[in-house]
């Protein structure tokens, strides 16, 4: 099984260290032994379990420190590595929205995480700075 979780996994931690407020969440995908459970801190949420019952999303913006938690868990066809998943995923995510990314690292497998991330400047014409990280574990 793929989760693609890295930013929730990775920043929520710090953040919620920052505010002192939990907020935990439990996903499952449905008939699959096994839960994955992210702290996203000081916001609501939303889940929702795609039709064919194959993957879970969870969305959480809102926060008051502007980071947003987005994750899926999701089951897989194949041997599952976080490598693969990366492999396997992030083409796809790269190509479904169109904006130039600077600094676009992928890293190799650390403490079980394969990484992409990268920074967006701009964005629809307007100037931004947002710094994206996409993580892969197994």
């Amino acid at each position: 099984m793929k989760i693609a979780a890295a930013v929730a996994l990775l920043c929520s931690f710090s953040a919620v260290a920052q505010t002192g407020k939990s907020n935990r969440v439990q996903m499952t995908v449905p008939g699959v032994k096994g839960v994955l459970e992210l702290d996203v801190g000081p916001t609501t949420f939303e889940t929702r379990v795609r039709p064919d019952g194959k993957e879970v999303q969870l969305q959480a913006f809102g926060r008051p420190d502007h980071l947003g938690i987005s994750a899926f868990l999701q089951r897989v066809t194949f041997p599952a590595s976080a490598e693969r998943c990366r492999d396997e995923w992030w083409p796809g995510s790269k190509k479904a929205l169109r904006v130039q990314r600077d600094d676009l690292q992928e890293t190799v497998v650390q403490n079980g995480i394969a990484r992409v991330e990268y920074l967006v400047q701009e964005f629809q014409g307007k100037k931004v700075h947002q710094k994206t990280i996409h993580g892969y574990l197994v």
